[in-house]
């Protein structure tokens, strides 16, 4: 799979849509609609977890954004309250291990 964007950029934009929340898992890291956006959105695997989404390369590398508060919010109305609707979100880089 190769990587639409790179996840050094400080910032990265997703649009969480009703096809990601339709096709989103309860309580699964990877299959969260958030972890769905992102892999759309930059061709990598992504994991939400703990409060973070985590990227990764081919080679393992990683890129760490951590969830804001209306990430978390999301999260909360898919997994607990079954309301989620669609949103878009801003993640700001916290960490890379991308060369």
């Amino acid at each position: 799979m190769t990587a639409k964007v790179f996840p050094t950029k400080y910032y990265l934009d997703l649009d969480v849509t009703p096809e990601d929340i339709e096709r989103g898992v309860r309580f699964k890291s990877r299959a969260c609609p958030i972890a769905l956006a992102a892999a759309r959105a930059t061709g990598l695997e992504a994991v939400v977890k703990y409060g973070i989404l985590t990227l990764y390369n081919q080679d393992g590398a990683t890129a760490v954004y951590p969830l804001t508060q209306k990430a978390t919010t999301f999260v909360f109305a898919f997994d607990v309250l079954r309301t989620a609707q669609p949103v878009k979100l801003r993640l700001r880089l916290e960490r890379s291990s991308w060369r």
